[in-house]
């Protein structure tokens, strides 16, 4: 008998939920707070991850002051991370 094991996941990970990770594993400051971005409000679960590793130069949002918390972080995206 064969057997087959899927590696890694069906679904996407957010640009909001790699900024928890990233934060979590360099203990970042995660508590929630008003964020330069216009899509970022203080009640997002990963506001405050994010404030940290922008304020720490880890990642950066778009031009037009937007973070896109919910779209799907890309490799490229996570290498640059």
């Amino acid at each position: 008998m064969c057997q087959f094991y899927q590696i890694g996941f069906e679904d996407k990970v957010t640009r909001a939920a790699a900024a928890v990770m990233i934060g979590r594993a360099l203990k970042l400051d995660g508590v929630k707070r008003k964020t330069a971005f216009e899509d970022v409000n203080a009640t997002n679960f990963a506001s405050g991850s994010i404030d940290s590793a922008v304020k720490s130069g880890i990642i950066s949002g778009y031009p037009d002051h937007t973070f896109k918390p919910g779209e799907a972080v890309t490799r490229g995206q996570l290498v640059i991370f």
